[in-house]
C-alpha cells in the first residue's frame, strides 16, 4: 500500500515540475519568437549579419523543440499518474483465450 501512494506522489511531483517547466518554455518561446521578429527586421535593414539572423531563428526553432518536448512529457506524466491511480483496469478477465499458445 505504501509503494502504491509513493507512486502516485512520486508521479504528482514529476507532473507538477514538468508543468513548470511547460511555463517557463512558453515564457522562452515567445521572447525567442520576439527576437527572431526583431532580428528579421534588423537584416533587412542591413545593421545584422545573415549569421546573427540565423542563430536568431536557430535559438527560436531550438525554444520551440523543447515546448513541443514539454508538452509530450505533461501527456506522459498524466499517463504516469493514471497508471499509479490503478486507471485503465476494468478488472475484467477475458477468459475465452488461453494465457500461452502452443503451436
Amino acid at each position: 500500500m505504501l509503494g502504491a501512494l509513493e507512486d502516485v506522489e512520486n508521479a504528482l511531483v514529476r507532473l507538477y515540475k514538468e508543468h513548470q517547466r511547460l511555463e517557463k518554455l512558453t515564457v522562452a518561446n515567445t521572447a525567442a519568437l520576439r527576437s527572431l521578429k526583431l532580428s528579421q527586421l534588423l537584416f533587412e535593414n542591413g545593421d545584422i549579419s545573415f549569421f546573427e539572423f540565423l542563430d536568431a531563428r536557430r535559438s527560436y526553432y531550438s525554444a520551440q523543440m523543447a515546448l513541443k518536448n514539454s508538452y509530450v512529457n505533461v501527456a506522459l506524466q498524466y499517463i504516469a499518474l493514471m497508471k499509479a491511480l490503478g486507471g485503465g483496469w476494468d478488472g475484467v478477465v477475458d477468459v475465452s483465450l488461453p494465457e500461452i499458445v502452443d503451436e
